[in-house]
């Protein structure tokens, strides 16, 4: 069984798998990466818990809170900034990060308010750092960020967002398709509208997901308060954060989605109706995700009328594309991926089989993989909400692993879902 502190150390072990390389092949990237899998793979088949319980857990994580936050200067950066005003204030500000870092690991045993000053000013400094890379990066060469800041205005001009063309970026590849589905251009309308940025989007989203972290570790019942603090503070200096922020990927979009139906679920009785609105988010507009909902369908905490809500928002959604024109709208969310090549600059063992043998993994095999953990994590997903997460991460990390393609933003999600699954252990482990 995975204890709180175990799946502490899995995120940290995680991060390191991929951040340094940016999610590209190497061989160190694919052998801690594969050192990770197989530790989380055999924790399954140990009854007694790894490593220690919730005092673990509350003394790694401020370890875990530094090298963060070392990292995250370390790492700090984008790829298509230009000169200016923001990119300056970038270098003076970034400092600060280890400043109030510093400050704010010595005021945890003090009493007084310089914990909770300390906590805002490292908010306060994320914020104008992340502001600061949509500026100096105001138009990155990458499909996502034209999708998603052109896809809402076509749409408000009425034209198909899926049928249009958007900005040549790669030689030889047509800008023909937009890949996600219609529950973004809701998400990203008014950001593109208020700020022509759909990024800012991602800041407003990291801002709510600090906000319901808090509000679910306070539920922990744990002498250690500060905890509260930190783990904010870890989610919010990412290591590599501001390079998926410039390159307008939205998994961390997703994963706060997911925050909020879980607190919802949990905690907000007066509101756990409204559950089905994140959920549908979370499933809803990265199609690849809705691998999970059998997950949901046979996890008994989440009621079938919620699920059933969601679904039936998405459908509401994509229906009215399909009518408009079923082909794009097929060629864009389905037919794109499956059309795609293998990427062997991604960290898989499909890039790994390639560089050693030459070839491909037959797919067939990969689909064997897929359908055998999917079975044995859905077996496995326990009553508690921590063992369902872990389950279902374990499942995504197969997926993505064993897998034509994954890059930094695939493991990304995966390491934020280790990272929930273990602060929603530690609260149960804290009752």
């Amino acid at each position: 069984m995975q204890s709180s502190s175990f799946l502490l150390i899995l995120y940290l072990i995680s991060i390191y798998g991929y951040s340094f390389s940016r999610g590209f092949w190497s061989w160190p990237s694919f052998l801690v990466l594969s050192f990770c899998y197989l530790i989380f793979a055999i924790s399954f088949f140990v009854k007694k818990k790894f490593v220690f319980g919730i005092s673990g857990f509350e003394q790694i994580l401020p370890f875990i809170f530094l090298l963060n936050s070392l990292l995250f200067v370390l790492l700090f950066g984008a790829v298509y900034q230009v000169g200016g005003l923001a990119l300056d204030l970038i270098k003076y500000v970034t400092p600060l990060v280890l400043l109030f870092s510093f400050i704010f690991l010595a005021s945890l045993t003090t009493k007084g308010n310089l914990v909770k000053l300390s906590f805002f000013g490292l908010i306060v400094v994320a914020v104008v750092l992340k502001v600061m890379v949509l500026i100096s990066s105001p138009s990155p060469r990458i499909d996502v960020f034209d999708m998603l800041a052109d896809g809402p205005k076509y749409l408000f001009f009425g034209k198909n967002p899926y049928s249009e063309l958007y900005t040549q970026r790669y030689v030889g590849v047509m800008p023909d398709y937009f890949t996600y589905f219609p529950l973004a251009f809701l998400i990203f309308a008014p950001a593109d509208f208020l700020f022509s940025d759909p990024r800012v989007t991602y800041i407003v989203g990291d801002l709510i997901c600090i906000f319901f972290l808090y509000k679910l570790v306070v539920l922990a019942k744990s002498k250690f308060k500060t905890t509260r603090y930190l783990i904010p503070l870890i989610f919010l200096y990412y290591p590599s954060g501001s390079f998926i922020l410039e390159q307008s990927w939205l998994d961390g979009l997703l994963f706060t989605a997911l925050v909020v139906f879980i607190y919802l679920e949990i905690h907000a009785k007066k509101f756990k109706k409204y559950s089905f609105l994140p959920l549908a988010l979370f499933l809803g507009i990265k199609q690849s995700l809705l691998i999970f909902l059998p997950f949901f369908l046979f996890y008994k905490k989440v009621k079938k009328t919620i699920i059933l809500k969601a679904l039936v928002l998405i459908v509401f959604s994509v229906l009215p594309f399909v009518l408009w024109n079923f082909y794009d709208f097929y060629h864009d969310t389905i037919k794109f991926f499956l059309d795609y090549p293998p990427r062997y600059d991604s960290i898989t063992v499909n890039s790994f089989f390639f560089y050693t043998f030459g070839q491909d993994i037959p797919k067939v095999f990969l689909y064997l993989i897929w359908g055998a953990v999917g079975l044995l994590m859905l077996v496995r997903a326990k009553k508690t909400w921590s063992g369902f997460l872990v389950s279902v991460t374990f499942f995504l990390f197969t997926f993505y692993f064993f897998n034509k393609l994954a890059f930094i933003h695939y493991y990304f999600l995966v390491s934020l879902l280790i990272f929930l699954a273990a602060i929603l252990r530690y609260v149960e482990e804290s009752k």
